[in-house]
């Protein structure tokens, strides 16, 4: 169920009671994207929950962050494609129109890897040109981080 942030607050008021729910624990899950997550857990009948279950959350917190980061990435690829991390990263670059040489400098790789990475980019996605690229990353949501350092 997606929850505009007006509602959350009212939701959550009205849901707890509703379903027997007393505890709760809401974990903040930063991907380092625009987009991030919260992960609810709750009890119910009177259960609470003590430190260790608070220690264990707070465990498996940088986990789930990165699940969370690598799902938000593949949902995002452009329709066919898979792409590892740094391909991801790379081909948001050539997307915005960076060069090799430029993007080697910012990620502190050689040519010759950004080279690699942007042929399976494009193997993956099934396009021939950096223009291409750029187009259907933009037609599948992509629009460049505008706060990217150049």
């Amino acid at each position: 169920m997606a929850l505009s942030n007006d509602t959350c607050g009212e939701f959550v008021d009205d849901f707890l009671p509703v379903n027997d729910i007393s505890d709760k624990v809401f974990l903040w899950l930063d991907t380092d994207l625009p987009v991030h997550g919260y992960l609810g857990v709750v009890a119910t009948g009177g259960q609470m929950f003590d430190v260790r279950d608070h220690l264990l959350l707070s465990e498996l917190r940088p986990s789930l962050s990165r699940l969370l980061r690598h799902h938000l990435e593949r949902m995002a690829a452009p329709v066919g494609a898979t792409l590892s991390l740094r391909e991801h990263e790379i081909a948001r670059y050539v997307a915005d129109g960076w060069p090799n040489r430029l993007i080697a400098r910012e990620l502190g790789i050689s040519e010759w890897t950004v080279k690699r990475h942007v042929t399976h980019v494009f193997a993956k996605c099934g396009v021939r040109s950096r223009t291409e690229l750029a187009a259907i990353w933009r037609h599948t949501a992509h629009e460049p981080d505008s706060t990217a350092s150049r």
